[in-house]
């Protein structure tokens, strides 16, 4: 599983349990890259590192004290045994070992927004401000992206599920270590527009398939819808029909006006259509919830990321489970709890979605929504806002649960 690629090691607070740090283990790995010795291990004679932190998570949960990490000269991990069959020459390190971190939102393209926008604006003066600064790169931007993204790998994320409006960020993965999964995002409330806005799509994601094909980088492509409120019907018929199976992800319910734009028609997302110059004249609410509203425009089996949450009730739930047991593969719900603080000082329904068992990764959304593309930080500031969550809770979000999003 994605989430298996590598193994990091955080550091905790053992008198109030806060996670602290995190230490990617192949930098660990190199620490005791001195003292390999041979193993004679299933029948083969290797260079093998053994390491044992003070707990190691597996994904799913924390195994007994005592076992073992052992991985190969190159850091890849072999398996998982008792220090008893490990035998001599184990390297005792403080701290929790777990797979490495998988973030499931995330707009690489935008780096260049970086504290250009006002924390607590709302979400539609926020994308205001996106819109007029997205296409506008400035001096270091390539720089930029290529940094952010060796440094979430270097705080130990090995896998991204990066929203792809532009080609800007296509030789930031090329050759990269980090799984990407690229979703080309279509956008565009003009039905007459729809088949022009799907070609210009296609076109992005031939352009961002070319970096798989030869098989040097790792990740994969698939299309995804914006949000319920910037997809017109027909645009959303032609996204169904060629995302069979596929993995998708959109923005879902980020603000209460979103709702109430599909319950009545009104509200602030008037004034984001009036800034774009869109005619509403012929628009009709569905008088149902923008989720409502939107599901039923997929019914292909694919496997759904919604994002953010901020406002999805227990009804909406309710009905994402109904309508996905028979025309999705999976639904998983993205939550970027930091982006919700900086945009609009909310917090994500975390209780409810735990009380329905549903599957819980994190994403960082971009850096014109956030001050790093920190998954620990993402942890962090969730368990200062949720501090009943369990280390393993926080660790699911982290781990299994993104790598199966994705």
């Amino acid at each position: 599983m994605l989430a298996q690629h590598l193994y990091n090691l955080i550091v905790s607070s053992a008198k109030k349990g806060y996670l602290l740090a995190l230490i990617p283990l192949r930098i660990v790995a190199a620490l005791f890259s001195q003292k390999r010795a041979n193993l004679q291990y299933n029948n083969h004679k290797i260079l093998h590192i053994k390491l044992q932190g003070d707990r190691i998570f597996t994904g799913n949960h924390f195994l007994h004290t005592d076992q073992v990490l052992i991985l190969d000269g190159e850091g890849k991990i072999l398996d998982i045994v008792s220090s008893e069959e490990a035998g001599d020459g184990i390297q005792r390190i403080k701290g929790v070992l777990c797979p490495g971190f998988v973030n499931t939102h995330c707009h690489l393209d935008l780096t260049h927004l970086h504290k250009k926008i006002a924390k607590g604006t709302g979400l539609v003066p926020f994308l205001q401000e996106v819109l007029k600064y997205r296409n506008m790169p400035t001096e270091g931007f390539y720089d930029g992206m290529q940094r952010e993204a060796n440094q979430q790998y270097d705080a130990g994320t090995v896998a991204i599920g990066d929203i792809c409006s532009t080609g800007y960020s296509i030789e930031a993965k090329r050759n990269s270590p980090i799984y990407w999964h690229n979703f080309i995002e279509v956008s565009g409330f003009i039905p007459t527009a729809a088949p022009g806005r799907f070609e210009e799509a296609k076109l992005l994601r031939n352009r961002f398939q070319q970096l798989y094909t030869s098989g040097i980088s790792k990740g994969n492509v698939s299309y995804s819808p914006h949000a319920p409120y910037s997809v017109s019907k027909q645009l959303f018929d032609l996204l169904n029909e060629h995302t069979v199976q596929e993995t998708i992800t959109m923005h879902n319910q980020e603000t209460a006006c979103e709702n109430e734009f599909f319950m009545t028609g009104k509200g602030e997302f008037n004034e984001l259509y009036k800034y774009l110059d869109v005619d509403l004249s012929s628009y009709e609410p569905s008088k149902l919830n923008s989720i409502a509203s939107t599901l039923i425009n997929f019914n292909k089996s694919q496997k759904l990321i919604l994002v953010h949450n901020t406002c999805t009730e227990q009804a909406d739930i309710d009905f994402i489970k109904l309508y996905a047991a028979e025309h999705f593969d999976r639904v998983s719900f993205c939550i970027c709890i930091n982006a919700n603080k900086y945009i609009e000082n909310a917090l994500p329904p975390l209780e409810l979605l735990l009380e329905n068992k549903c599957n819980i990764s994190l994403g960082t959304d971009s850096l014109a929504s956030n001050d790093s593309l920190s998954i620990l930080g993402e942890m962090q500031t969730l368990q200062q806002e949720f501090p009943t969550l369990s280390a393993v809770e926080l660790l699911q979000f982290a781990t299994i649960n993104g790598a199966t999003a994705l």
